[in-house]
């Protein structure tokens, strides 16, 4: 296993010497607000069931920790109708899950809520070619070993959170003998665009993926965590969805600015507004993603839930830091800056809804927009966004153990 980070910008920093906890961190953020999770009444709780497994490391058992299943729920790929591109859901009521809030279309969910409009769908495609830009790739390694095929759906990759379907659509361009399968809370506007051997569902990965068990070679999940309760629970899944030697691949961050050293930056969200105003802009998201019972502390755990899962080997993981605010940064093209701004500018749109939602007045987060507006623009000062990826492949000879009812 190696964990290394070849997309460090250079500061002459070391960022993983005396790194904190995404938890240590979000303390030091936030210290006026009460962390209380779902299933856990304090701060101490959660980092409890942070450190539990859900797998006995020498036995490869079920422990008795979160690994109850509600939903059991099954869909045939392989008995779907002649239109093989239909949106297909294993829960219809997901479907009619748009609602309007703040002039915007929002997909919602007990946890989600962010739009799901055209302007969303076009910053999402946008996004989606900044990162294989920064990442100086569109896949992880052993993915193209994995799905070298010349049968026609004899391999299948699964994008969890497929949003508009923009990877999902690559890989099915890229490997056209492969079938794949995009999941998100909504339909995907238009599937007639997609190539032909993309399938579509609707759903909620917080209700359970069973019905995807042991059917994929590649499982894919980028940006989630802000509509996933329980992204150690998804973890679990994925390891049943893979088939052996199969590879998971996942990206998130941690809800976390840095500074030009890759330090966090402190937010005190009850004091009056101040600089950074994109970390403090950050910092009112997290906390209302948290309230909604998003994993806010999914990223910085990636490692620890896949390292100590029996399921995984050839784990590797690398930390991408994003210049979001670029400052006086310059180690891209010019247009790479005017695409990263773009993409940060929707995004504080984007997020409207779900800030003033928690709290936030509307005149309140108008100013802190607008200030964060212009540090994008003018200020000199760097701001980051960490990226935490991670890939890994299901051991060959690894068994998953029975279904719990």
């Amino acid at each position: 296993m190696r964990h290394h980070d070849p997309y460090d910008f250079p500061d002459g920093s070391d960022e993983e010497e005396g790194m904190e906890t995404d938890e240590d961190q979000y303390d030091a953020q936030c210290p006026d607000l009460e962390i209380v999770g779902s299933d856990a009444g304090s701060a101490s709780s959660l980092s409890d069931t942070r450190s539990s497994t859900l797998y006995s490391a020498s036995t490869g058992s079920h422990s008795e920790s979160g690994t109850a299943f509600s939903h059991q729920r099954f869909h045939n790929w392989d008995d779907d109708s002649d239109d093989e591109r239909m949106s297909t859901s294993s829960d219809t009521s997901l479907a009619t899950r748009i609602q309007r809030d703040y002039s915007r279309d929002m997909a919602t969910s007990e946890v989600y809520h962010l739009p799901a409009d055209e302007e969303e769908r076009d910053r999402l495609r946008k996004q989606h070619h900044m990162l294989i830009s920064i990442m100086r790739a569109k896949y992880p390694p052993g993915m193209e070993r994995v799905l070298a095929s010349t049968i026609p759906g004899e391999k299948r990759v699964l994008d969890l959170g497929c949003g508009n379907g923009e990877w999902i659509s690559d890989v099915a361009r890229d490997f056209p003998f492969c079938e794949c399968v995009a999941i998100d809370l909504v339909p995907i506007r238009d599937s007639r665009g997609l190539p032909p051997n993309v399938r579509t569902e609707v759903d909620d990965v917080n209700l359970g993926l069973q019905h995807c068990y042991g059917q994929f070679d590649v499982v894919h999940v980028r940006l989630i965590a802000s509509g996933v309760k329980d992204y150690q629970l998804l973890i679990e899944d994925i390891s049943r969805i893979l088939r052996p030697g199969g590879v998971m691949e996942l990206c998130e961050f941690d809800f976390s600015i840095y500074n030009q050293n890759h330090h966090p930056f402190t937010i005190h969200l009850h004091e009056p507004m101040a600089s950074p105003y994109w970390a403090r802009w950050m910092a009112h998201l997290r906390h209302a993603v948290h309230g909604r019972g998003g994993d806010i502390f999914a990223a910085g755990y990636l490692w620890q839930w896949a390292t100590k899962h029996p399921a995984f080997e050839n784990i590797e993981s690398r930390d991408v830091w994003l210049p979001t605010v670029p400052g006086n940064h310059s180690k891209f093209p010019s247009e790479f800056y005017a695409l990263l701004r773009e993409n940060v500018s929707s995004f504080l749109r984007a997020g409207k809804p779900l800030i003033c939602g928690s709290g936030l007045s509307e005149e309140d987060f108008e100013f802190l927009r607008d200030q964060t507006l212009w540090e994008l623009h003018h200020s000199d000062e760097t701001q980051f966004t960490r990226l935490q990826c991670l890939w890994a492949s299901k051991r060959m000879d690894y068994v998953d153990p029975p279904n719990e009812d």
